[in-house]
């Protein structure tokens, strides 16, 4: 969504947009009411959960289904980051609201940018729909969709995600 802001924002310091499992604004954000993953975020620790093992819940949960099961050193990796950088509840209410305060998608009829727009099908924390979405609102975007990824669109498919930077570069 920074991506997006700055390319409207400051069109002349963004050559190239790949956008990865991210939303429009509204009104064509399409919010994720049902899902496990949203739910499973505004959900605390648990008195009996350690911090490790709600992390390891929640990205596990937003992966695509079996991906935490076949690569389980991966979500660990992002377990850790997560542990030992963590954000601060402060900042994360902050974020929360930028996102749902983000309005106006008519805007990205004003990017200029190259513009690829990745999403994973199985997205269970920001639906398909807007990956979707922001490939008919930004003018002359890609949009890839790719089947079995799904939050977690670098670390589930990252030979796609290069060979779609490197294209993009190349362009």
């Amino acid at each position: 969504m920074i991506a997006q802001e700055t390319a409207l924002q400051a069109p002349d310091r963004v050559s190239a947009l790949i956008l990865s499992g991210t939303r429009p604004p509204t009104p064509e954000f399409h919010p994720t009411v049902a899902s496990p993953v949203a739910w499973q975020l505004m959900r605390p620790v648990g008195p009996r959960e350690t911090r490790e093992a709600y992390f390891r819940r929640v990205w596990s949960l937003a992966a695509a289904e079996g991906f935490a099961e076949r690569r389980p050193e991966v979500i660990e990796e992002i377990v850790h980051q997560n542990v030992e950088r963590p954000t601060p509840r402060a900042l994360l209410l902050q974020q929360l609201r930028a996102v749902m305060a983000w309005g106006h998608a008519e805007r990205l009829a004003g990017v200029r940018a190259r513009t690829v727009v990745i999403h994973g099908e199985e997205d269970s924390l920001i639906p398909v729909e807007n990956g979707r979405a922001l490939g008919r609102l930004i003018p002359d975007a890609s949009y890839v969709e790719l089947a079995g990824v799904g939050h977690l669109v670098p670390h589930e498919a990252p030979d796609r995600v290069l060979e779609l930077v490197a294209e993009t570069a190349r362009v």
